[in-house]
């Protein structure tokens, strides 16, 4: 009943473009008056980095845009009783935007389907974002969470797309 719910939900409610159309209202808005908000020049991020609001931004944008589908992952691989728990603990743990959902009673194949994912999250993300930004992502705690594959993955695809900014500053993160 649960996931009968969550996919009515998802097909008559969550709607992107809709939801994408009022965050940039909302950026056209906001933007002057917190770039005029003397508190915004020392901000920080949970990172402890400079906050950013386009960034902040950029992050809930590919959130939305990546919710259906990981939604859909869960609707069409619901947990069973024994996982349940289990996948409980990792949700309270996962990060407010971050990668992702992983769901334990997924076949490899589902696996799989995950990490290319969040390869392809990234990427998405990376495209629409200046080179501070991207430098930032590929510093924050979210991003040297990533397993291996995950970031080996991104790194081919940056190279494979000729994202140059995003492929060096990978590597050099790679390297440490």
């Amino acid at each position: 009943m649960y996931f009968r719910a969550l996919h009515t939900l998802l097909n008559k409610v969550w709607n992107e473009g809709t939801i994408l159309a009022e965050i940039s209202r909302l950026e056209t808005q906001l933007t002057p008056v917190v770039v005029a908000d003397p508190w915004y020049a020392t901000a920080k991020d949970w990172d402890g980095n400079r906050a950013d609001f386009a960034t902040s931004l950029n992050l809930l944008r590919h959130f939305v845009e990546s919710r259906r589908s990981e939604i859909q992952i869960i609707i069409d691989n619901p947990p069973n009783g024994e996982n349940l728990l289990a996948i409980e603990r990792k949700q309270n743990k996962a990060s407010r935007f971050g990668p992702h959902y992983k769901n334990n009673s997924i076949n490899s194949k589902g696996n799989k389907n995950i990490t290319q994912q969040q390869i392809e999250g990234w990427i998405n993300y990376f495209r629409t974002v200046s080179e501070q930004e991207i430098y930032e992502a590929i510093q924050s705690q979210k991003f040297r969470a990533l397993s291996l594959e995950i970031k080996e993955g991104i790194l081919n695809q940056a190279e494979e797309l000729k994202l140059n900014p995003v492929a060096e500053k990978i590597k050099k993160n790679l390297e440490k």
